[in-house]
């Protein structure tokens, strides 16, 4: 019983000292991260600030996204999602785009914000929904353009079928009075020649009647 007593004791402290290291190594770890995640963060952000001043804008807004969604607990997630949502909707930006400027934009407002900061960020905001507005309008008046000239080419198409169409119509219709012109005086030389042979016949009726006429003078005087 005695020697129990000091064996119990040393398996307690073993077990003491076997959770004490645990939590500090757990401890370790979760300073290891935290720590990690400042420095790849803080790199990352460094780099969108190099690029942001050479002009590299849509890169630059692709480095503040990254640290925005990846790095939500460090102490750049403010920066980054505000300098995101700028970029994004800038005008020197070649990939302009106002909704995902308005995103995050929104994620922005959803963070504590002095009343200053939330009094610009609205503001902002409100401007970009105008600009996204105007956008969407000349898309879709860009849209109606197109299928404006789509209509116009098509058009443009039956015309020229037309066209095409009525020039072998007046084509057909130029042989056809080629060969009215033809009849016609076909017709003119035949009336010419009816007219003739008519003359003819009022010729030769004369001469029958004036044959008949001399014929019956003969018979009567035969009779006398």
């Amino acid at each position: 019983m005695p020697l129990r007593r000091p064996i119990i004791k040393v398996m307690y402290r073993l077990l003491c000292i076997k959770f004490i290291i645990i939590l500090f190594l757990g401890g370790c770890a979760g300073l290891y991260k935290d720590y990690e995640d400042f420095w790849t963060a803080k790199r990352h952000m460094n780099r969108a600030l190099a690029m942001e001043n050479s002009g590299q804008i849509h890169e630059a807004m692709l480095e503040y996204i990254f640290v925005a969604r990846n790095f939500p607990a460090s102490g750049f997630y403010k920066t980054a999602i505000f300098k995101a949502a700028m970029l994004s909707g800038r005008l020197d930006n070649p990939e302009r785009d106002l909704y995902t400027s308005l995103y995050w934009l929104n994620q922005y407002l959803k963070l504590p914000l002095s009343d200053q900061e939330q009094e610009s960020a609205q503001f902002m905001a409100t401007l970009i929904e105008q600009n996204k507005q105007y956008q969407d309008r000349i898309v879709q008046l860009q849209i109606d353009l197109k299928n404006q000239k789509t209509v116009i080419s098509q058009y443009n198409r039956e015309i020229n079928s037309l066209e095409k169409l009525s020039k072998n119509r007046n084509q057909q219709i130029r042989q056809l009075q080629k060969k009215i012109d033809f009849y016609e005086e076909q017709i003119k030389e035949h009336d010419k020649k009816i007219r003739q042979l008519e003359a003819e016949i009022y010729k030769t009726r004369d001469e029958l009647k004036r044959l008949k006429e001399i014929d019956v003078r003969v018979h009567r005087r035969r009779l006398k």
